[in-house]
């Protein structure tokens, strides 16, 4: 095997206009990553097949976490730097009565479990643009201060740093993903028994006799996962390395020295390694 590391260049959603989807067709880019919706299953297919028009590889996500920002007033509220915010679940501000506090809410969809967070951790809502740094957590309420501002609207996407959630993977999910046969499955895990399970679910699904096609990667999206990363990888097909989220938690040169590290680590044991620049 050789030890290059395959480079992710786009990332693409049904959502987005066709016209960028012919974009990336037409540029011939070595992997095209796609983020998978099971409610989107059918457009998939449609996706894939024009992809399949290009020389370009496909690297499909399958997300653990889904956590979005909740309906606000006017739906977008502008944060500023060193703004007071509190972080939490529709259903636990009901319970608390925040009129007379120095705080702006931000309302999301799902409940960040307070066990998985402590003083210092980070979290990015809307990409990345706006960030906060988590000061304590009381009650399931999140207090945190803004280090970056900018708007902050409903449904953005809110990614807590090293959180992975315990949503487990589910297996209608699991069965259409790999039968979309495309060159890779992304899985972001932290638990060697999760990944066990979904690889007895993937040879459970096939024929007898028949192998797996697409290979079974680990992403990694925070310094969190850098520690235990290769219990996973040694399981998997390779590493995936998200460059973006991790360049939101690490000066770049020290990035490149851990990615650096867990390439030559992946290399020696023969798994691929991929990385992303966007």
């Amino acid at each position: 095997m050789t030890n290059k590391i395959k480079i992710v260049s786009a990332i693409y959603y049904p959502s987005i206009d066709r016209k960028v989807l012919a974009q990336i067709i037409k540029s011939n880019i070595e992997l095209v990553r796609l983020g998978f919706l099971f409610k989107d299953y059918k457009t998939y297919i449609d996706l894939i097949k024009e992809i399949r028009k290009s020389e370009s590889g496909i690297v499909l996500d399958l997300p653990s976490q889904d956590i979005k920002l909740g309906k606000m007033q006017n739906n977008s509220q502008e944060l500023l730097g060193q703004d007071l915010i509190i972080v939490a679940a529709n259903s636990d501000l009901a319970d608390i009565n925040i009129a007379d506090l120095d705080y702006k809410v931000l309302p999301v969809s799902d409940r960040i479990k307070s066990g998985h967070l402590i003083k210092s951790d980070r979290i990015f809502i809307n990409n990345g643009l706006v960030r906060l740094l988590v000061d304590r957590i009381e009650d399931n309420l999140i207090y945190a201060k803004v280090i970056q501002g900018g708007l902050a609207q409903t449904n953005n996407n809110v990614i807590v740093a090293g959180y992975i959630s315990n949503m487990k993977f589910l297996d209608k999910d699991i069965v259409a993903a790999i039968n979309l046969k495309t060159d890779y499955l992304s899985l972001l895990i932290s638990d060697v028994t999760e990944l066990k399970r979904i690889k007895k679910i993937l040879a459970n699904s096939l024929s007898s006799g028949k192998k797996i096609a697409t290979k079974l990667i680990v992403r990694l999206e925070s310094l969190a996962q850098v520690k235990s990363i290769m219990d996973l990888v040694k399981l998997a097909d390779g590493l995936f390395i998200d460059h973006q989220r991790l360049s939101w938690q690490v000066p770049e040169i020290k990035l490149a020295m851990i990615e650096k590290e867990l390439a030559d680590k992946c290399h020696s044991i023969d798994k691929e390694v991929l990385s992303s620049l966007n």
